[in-house]
Parts: structure tokens; sequence; C-alpha cells
């Protein structure tokens, strides 16, 4: 998922570790 979330806005990335 890490990946995934370098490909997402950092913003989101943010949200979905909240």
């Amino acid at each position: 998922q890490r990946k995934e979330c370098k490909m997402v806005i950092l913003s989101v990335c943010s949200q979905m570790l909240s």
C-alpha cells in the first residue's frame, strides 16, 4: 500500500494513515 500512497496525493495518503 505504501507504493500506492506515493501515487496518490500526499494529502490522501495522510488521511489513509490517520
